[in-house]
């Protein structure tokens, strides 16, 4: 997922692939990618989307409804959920698989 992210020190937007796992930062750009390292800002957005799963994954375990589910969290985070293999959707129901 692509994610602008404004530096709290700088202000500066900065763009992070949290699939490719790369940022546009000084840090990361110049030193990071070379040793396969991660900058603080792919670092926050991970544990962001890391807190946002373990959230969704709770509220499945006492709804079961796509519908109710898109409209707490979104539709993003139910396609990749399903992408990841932790759940299936059959008729509106969502079914956890691990």
């Amino acid at each position: 997922m692509i994610i602008n992210h404004k530096s709290k020190n700088t202000g500066t937007v900065y763009t992070v692939d949290t699939i490719k796992l790369s940022c546009t930062c000084p840090d990361y750009l110049y030193r990071q990618s070379k040793v396969g390292g991660l900058c603080k800002h792919i670092k926050l957005e991970l544990q962001k989307h890391q807190n946002k799963n373990v959230e969704a994954i709770k509220f499945l375990q006492e709804n079961d409804s796509a519908v109710d589910f898109v409209e707490a969290f979104s539709e993003e985070v139910l396609e990749q959920l399903k992408q990841a293999g932790y759940l299936i959707e059959k008729k509106n129901k969502l079914i956890m698989l691990k």
